[in-house]
């Protein structure tokens, strides 16, 4: 897109329209509409206020990783956010199917660690702040797994391949703790949650890189 300032100046954008699919049965699955609305409010909200804690107190290596966000939606079937193209800063979109090397694990997880410490920081600077935060941002996973039998078949599917990666014999330990695991998953996520406590964070609900 190319355009003008307020002083005449050129400017020449790159920018990703991200939008909620319409589809009937999808919808039925995942609440979008409530998704989006998450996701709008940290683009808009929670990420500027976690860069207005970085900037106060002069943190140097933090998170900041996000792109600017120009116009979004949340009109029922046309949820929408018109984001800035970080391809242009030399990021690339990593295959969905395949897996992170050690090196963009490692990043993964100090970027992570980065963006939990802000929000940990800004718990004990900036107490009213942060739980206003925090109620803005329910966490929608309990909603997503009890809403349908065909999203239980799906999460089952999901399971029993992550399973298969397994050997039941020769990795027969692991196997095991992760059979019990998933025989308990919403529980375990619930108790998680619910205990929490300090130790909560404000967490973008799409990590799908993890």
């Amino acid at each position: 897109v190319d355009g003008k300032k307020a002083r005449h100046e050129h400017v020449s954008l790159t920018l990703i329209k991200k939008t909620a699919p319409s589809n009937e049965k999808i919808r039925l699955v995942f609440p979008l509409g409530s998704l989006y609305e998450r996701e709008t409010y940290f683009y808009t909200t929670v990420f500027p206020q976690l860069e207005k804690l970085r900037q106060e107190f002069k943190v140097k290596d933090s998170f900041a990783v996000v792109p600017q966000v120009y116009k979004t939606s949340l009109a029922e079937l046309n949820e929408a956010l018109l984001l800035e193209d970080m391809a242009a800063f030399g990021y690339k979109q990593w295959n969905l199917l395949g897996s992170l090397d050690r090196e963009h694990s490692l990043l993964v997880a100090r970027s992570y660690g980065k963006l939990h410490a802000l929000s940990f920081a800004l718990r004990r600077l900036k107490p009213a702040v942060y739980h206003k935060l925090e109620e803005n941002t329910p966490d929608h996973i309990h909603r997503v797994l009890r809403l349908t039998e065909d999203r239980k078949v799906g999460l089952k599917a999901q399971m029993n391949l992550a399973l298969s990666c397994l050997d039941k014999e020769e990795d027969r330990i692991a196997y095991k703790a992760l059979e019990e695991y998933f025989g308990r998953v919403l529980e375990t996520i619930q108790a998680a949650e619910a205990g929490a406590g300090d130790h909560s964070v404000l967490a973008h609900c799409e990590s799908w890189i993890n």
